[in-house]
């Protein structure tokens, strides 16, 4: 009896109406990167946590590596995170940032390197730890911003965007409860953020995301240098203060990927010891954990969706269900209510924007 020879087009078809195929088709060939930005703290506290529900889980669906992308001199005793990196990125401990701006600028060919301080007017603490006037801005966004620059041109010059399918954007301080969200879910078509804690913008504590869109999640450092002059008018405009998230935020519209922000449900909040320091909130002792939770509100989701996930299973819908993506001009994925910067905007101020962005260089 002679065998059966089936088309391409028929194997396809039989490929499609088989999840479970289409499932180990996926999971073949999944591989991430798990990028720590940062410094690597409360390793005693959440590596347990990470290794089980991130290295493992992911593990289970693939290859995964980890990146430490950070300045010099931040490393813990027995740091569990250094030891399981495959890569560990390190750029030197400046004395002000403004400096290390005005030199990447300069690497970047801008004409006027100094340029963009004029940003340093524009109200919030979307820059924080940045020098002016002899003292440091609160926060430590504007090291943020650089070392997500700087991670895309280790990404670049090691050739690594082609060697994964998904990257993971994280904190070391994370304390996962449950396992993550399947990365067979969080399609590479999307960037994908936990919902919640996004304070009027978009979360910039944990990003999943696919070569393509490595760009524009990771390069927010550009815009600043190259385009200070219409950041000024457009973020200078009113009184109102930005935080990072809502920069992040503004950077996804003029890079046009806001329209491919899902989000699913997080299981994990950040925490601290009362030896680590930290350069916002100083969280609120648990007595029963032993340790600070930086953000009362962010623990409660983790386990609300933790308790979720068990009762209904890791399936797409369980995962995908909250992803419904918020109009242009409106703001209710904030999981507080304080909001910020674009949740303030006037409708003339939107209009002006959409007028403005057309012109960046």
């Amino acid at each position: 009896m002679g065998a059966v020879r089936y088309s391409i087009q028929t194997i396809r078809l039989l490929i499609a109406s088989d999840p479970q195929a289409e499932s180990r088709q996926e999971s073949a060939r999944l591989k991430s990167l798990v990028i720590l930005l940062g410094q690597t703290r409360s390793a005693a506290l959440t590596g347990t946590s990470f290794q089980k529900h991130v290295i493992d889980a992911f593990s289970r669906e693939g290859e995964v590596d980890v990146a430490l992308c950070r300045c010099e001199g931040y490393e813990e005793p027995d740091d569990f995170f250094r030891s399981i990196a495959k890569y560990c990125w390190e750029f030197p401990e400046p004395v002000t940032w403004s400096a290390v701006y005005r030199a990447t600028a300069g690497e970047l060919g801008v004409a006027h390197p100094a340029e963009w301080e004029r940003l340093k007017d524009v109200p919030g603490n979307w820059l924080g730890e940045i020098d002016e006037n002899g003292e440091k801005r609160i926060g430590s966004a504007a090291r943020c911003l650089f070392l997500r620059y700087f991670a895309l041109q280790q990404l670049r010059q090691r050739m690594l965007l082609g060697e994964y399918t998904h990257f993971i954007l994280s904190r070391s301080d994370y304390l996962y409860i449950a396992d993550h969200a399947s990365l067979r879910y969080l399609t590479p078509d999307r960037i994908w953020i936990p919902r919640g804690e996004e304070y009027g913008g978009i979360t910039d504590r944990h990003t999943i995301f696919s070569p393509h869109h490595a760009s524009e999640v990771l390069d927010l450092l550009s815009p600043i240098l190259r385009s200070a002059h219409w950041l000024t008018a457009l973020m200078g405009y009113g009184t109102v203060p930005w935080n990072l998230e809502s920069f992040v935020k503004l950077m996804f519209i003029r890079y046009s990927v806001y329209a491919s922000v899902r989000r699913f449900p997080g299981t994990m909040y950040l925490v601290r010891s009362d030896q680590t320091m930290t350069s916002w909130s100083q969280g609120t002792y648990d007595a029963a954990l032993g340790f600070r939770v930086k953000y009362l509100a962010e623990k409660a989701c983790a386990e609300a969706n933790a308790a979720m996930l068990e009762a209904q299973g890791y399936s797409r819908e369980s995962v995908c269900r909250q992803t419904i993506p918020e109009r242009f001009d409106t703001f209710i994925h904030s999981s507080t209510p304080v909001t910020f910067s674009l949740a303030r905007w006037p409708r003339k101020r939107w209009q002006r924007f959409r007028r403005e962005r057309l012109r960046w260089i």
